[in-house]
């Protein structure tokens, strides 16, 4: 008489799965994956404390070789300033065309023919290089539209000076940069006798700071409104007033410093007597100075005007 079959296959076949549960082979790669990413840790992190270990000096000079590399331009401070830092940021609607030139980048305002601001970077360097031969020749610059950009004869009689943004003195360390400082981007009309005297000698005062502190950051333009007066046939406008801010670092510590000058002749002011902290520039002119500096240095910076750090 044949056996009846019992219930061990199922009981067996229980078993097999419990076993193959247990011995997964995805768990057993993971373990193997994980088993090989901590030995390869633990022996780095030895490989390092041995490195350290026997050869401090040369680990030192790397250090040194480093800082020593990096540019002359933030090199003479602890603190790292962002590339690109004397850029600002227009908060208004204006009209703006970006141009990045060799020695400056400007904010072109194609409504009214002139800047909306322009930045540089002054350097004790870049004063020491001085060996580009003066260029004087104005000209439209090349990627303003010809319907946007002043032209030679809008200034022709008019008893306004083609007032740089900036400076030619400022440059002269390119022969391109220098030419295209006399781009008519780069330009606006001024009084003869305030470019020829408060503004001159507030640009020969930057470059006595970019000699004692290293660099400066630099910005400057026109305050631009719908009322201004319009020079030529070009319709021009005239600013009424112009301003520059400046940026330094000293001591792990940003200075920063505005002068708001009107477009007029100045007489036996001095030039401390028209200093003002960098906010009130930016109340009237509705332009971010420094946006890319920590907001708490910048408000800090942009408050308040040190004179005894910038008229010893």
């Amino acid at each position: 008489m044949a056996k009846k079959k019992t219930g061990v296959k199922p009981k067996k076949r229980v078993k097999k799965r419990k076993a193959g549960k247990k011995g997964s082979p995805f768990l057993a790669s993971l373990k193997r994956f994980l088993g090989v990413v901590l030995g390869g840790t633990v022996l780095s992190i030895g490989l390092l404390f041995v490195y350290d270990y026997a050869y401090p000096e040369e680990a030192e000079s790397a250090y040194v070789k480093l800082r020593n590399e990096q540019s002359a331009e933030t090199a003479f401070t602890p603190l790292t300033l962002p590339k690109g830092i004397e850029q600002p940021r227009v908060l208004t609607d204006a009209k703006q065309q970006i141009l990045y030139r060799e020695g400056h980048t400007l904010s072109y305002n194609p409504e009214y023919r002139i800047p909306n601001w322009v930045a540089w970077v002054l350097t004790q360097e870049k004063l020491e290089n001085n060996r580009a031969s003066r260029y004087d020749q104005f000209v439209p610059d090349p990627d303003v539209s010809e319907w946007a950009t002043a032209y030679d004869e809008d200034y022709r009689g008019s008893g306004f000076d083609r007032g740089h943004m900036v400076p030619v003195a400022d440059v002269k360390w390119s022969h391109k940069a220098m030419r295209e400082s006399f781009y008519f981007s780069n330009i606006c009309p001024q009084d003869r006798k305030m470019n020829g005297g408060i503004w001159n000698t507030l640009e020969q005062k930057c470059r006595t700071w970019a000699s004692d502190k290293g660099v400066l950051y630099i910005v400057s333009g026109p305050v631009i409104h719908p009322k201004l007066r319009r020079l030529g046939k070009n319709r021009v406008a005239i600013p009424e007033q112009f301003y520059k801010v400046i940026c330094t670092v000293s001591d792990n510590k940003y200075q920063g410093i505005a002068f708001l000058l009107e477009n007029r002749e100045y007489k036996g002011t001095k030039l401390q007597a028209t200093a003002l902290p960098i906010d009130s520039v930016e109340a009237v002119t509705g332009i971010d100075f420094f946006p890319l500096l920590p907001d708490k240095e910048e408000r800090e910076m942009e408050r308040t005007v040190d004179l005894k750090f910038w008229f010893k």
